[in-house]
């Protein structure tokens, strides 16, 4: 009976896997993989995160480990289920198996509730809680019917009709789960996860398909404008909701601001400048009449990252709910419908997918600070080389070099090239206006003195008189700082 158990168990699990995946594709509600993955996220320290990250061979892996091992786990779940109710007399198996369902259920919805709120197609909390709760009963209920079906098979006295039954049921449970991971794993977001902005090819305004792409997830939020709305609350006199054609409708503002990801070294493309087009926050929040003891401002995402700003920075006037990227709607990936644009601020505080925003009066540790990223979210200041070609001979003649200077929101003022390693300096030309909010490119005409090998640095200095960095900092937990410096081989 033990055997039959382990059939039964685990083609309830196939059954109730494929049920979860079709949950995500049609409605955008969490499988428990993404549910696991976003409910434990926040508690690895950044130090560990990037421990796991090395073992796991990347960001991507990583990802894939993650979401297969969960599904490993309902696997194991399904089979100890099945060998469970396998155990019970027949009579009995049908309480037994409405309170595995129970316990099941009751588990998950403690161990998931802050996360259940996530909807990947815009749902509000409150109407995305309930569904993806439902959803997880509906699957459950669905494992232990096909279990309890397929253990009364087992037991049919009827050889022939038995074994083609449980066949067909395997088969069956099989076909759906294969075909529906197939259909999800399409909607991955692995062909564009960690996608960088580099090279020679560098323009000033960053073409919005090689904007570079930082996603938690596994599959991003694919929004309903139907369903969407944003809403502003918290401690606030006047709380509202907007659908997409209210924000439309508010002032527009366009601008040109580069973003970049907290985990950028000073040589990486992990950052990219786009002209954004949306609305200011301030007067969201005008409308909304913050107290007077507003603290912070906090974005909550669609798939569930809640990131705050200090209030002062929320009435910056260049901190904007946007909703165009260079003249056309967000793309999903980088954030549809709204998204915050927070200038100076890594990306991590730029959330996508914008559903909330709410006005708090007490400090309170956000996604990534739990994990232990900041609390200084400013950038600081940037500078690398994207042309020539380092890891190629270079000939003994004029050779012009290229690259940006990035200061956060102050401003780029200055870019200065070395030739010694660093013990003397020579500024370099701009080929992109000033703009506080942006990066700037920048050339230099290098005609070297002889063939040989030379030990080249760049460097930016702020508007405010800032020049940056030559102490080698990591990414964890402010950000990357240090110069950027190559090898050049002439000859």
């Amino acid at each position: 009976m033990k055997r039959a158990g382990v059939l039964a168990g685990a083609i309830g699990a196939l059954t109730m896997t494929a049920f979860f995946f079709v949950a995500q594709l049609v409605a955008g509600i969490s499988t428990p993989s993404e549910l696991f993955a976003d409910v434990s996220a926040p508690y690895i320290p950044v130090h560990l995160f990037g421990i796991l990250i090395g073992i796991a061979g990347g960001y991507t892996p990583l990802k894939i480990l993650g979401f297969v091992s969960v599904v490993v786990g309902q696997f194991a779940v399904g089979i100890a289920g099945g060998i469970l109710l396998s155990r019970v007399a027949e009579r009995r198996r049908i309480p037994a198996a409405a309170t595995l369902v129970a316990v099941l259920w009751l588990v998950s919805a403690i161990g998931f509730w802050p996360v259940l709120v996530t909807s990947y197609v815009g749902l509000p909390p409150g109407p995305a809680r309930v569904l993806t709760s439902l959803a997880l009963f509906a699957g459950y209920v669905a494992y232990v019917l096909t279990t309890l079906a397929i253990l009364r098979a087992a037991s049919a006295r009827q050889d022939g009709s038995r074994r083609s039954f449980i066949a067909g049921g395997a088969g069956l449970a099989a076909a759906a789960a294969v075909g529906s991971g197939a259909a999800l794993a399409t909607r991955t977001v692995f062909g564009y996860d960690g996608t960088t902005y580099e090279g020679p090819d560098v323009v000033a305004i960053t073409p919005v398909s090689r904007f570079y792409v930082v996603t938690k997830n596994t599959i991003d939020p694919k929004i309903e404008l139907g369903l969407w709305r944003l809403s502003v609350g918290g401690a606030v006199a006047n709380r509202f909701e907007l659908s997409f054609e209210d924000l439309a409708k508010r002032s527009k503002i366009a601008q040109e601001t580069t973003l970049m990801c907290i985990n950028n070294p000073p040589d990486g493309g992990l950052m990219s400048n786009a002209l954004w087009g949306g609305v200011r926050l301030r007067d969201l929040l005008a409308e909304a009449g913050p107290a007077s003891e507003a603290k912070l401002v906090a974005f909550h995402s669609a798939d569930n990252i809640i990131e705050a700003i200090p209030y002062a920075k929320a009435l910056d006037p260049t901190t904007l709910v946007a909703y165009e990227m260079n003249g056309a709607p967000l793309p999903v990936r980088h954030g549809f419908p709204a998204r915050a644009v927070v200038p100076g601020f890594f990306g991590e505080k730029n959330i996508k997918w914008l559903t909330r925003i709410t006005v708090e009066t007490a400090l309170f540790e956000d996604f990534y600070g739990k994990q232990g990223w900041g609390p200084n979210e400013e950038i600081p200041t940037h500078a690398r080389f994207d042309a020539p070609d380092f890891s190629k001979p270079l000939t003994n003649r004029l050779i012009e070099l290229r690259g940006i200077g990035f200061c956060g929101d102050r401003g780029v003022a200055r870019i200065e090239v070395s030739f010694d390693g660093g013990l003397s300096w020579r500024g370099a030309q701009f080929t992109s206006p000033y703009n506080p909010l942006t990066w700037r490119l920048w050339r230099y005409s290098w005609t070297p003195d002889r063939a040989g090998t030379y030990q080249l640095a760049v460097r930016a200095t702020d508007s405010r008189g800032n020049v940056q960095t030559s102490k080698v900092h990591g990414a964890e937990t402010n950000g990357a700082t240090g110069l950027d410096r190559v090898t050049a081989h002439v000859v």
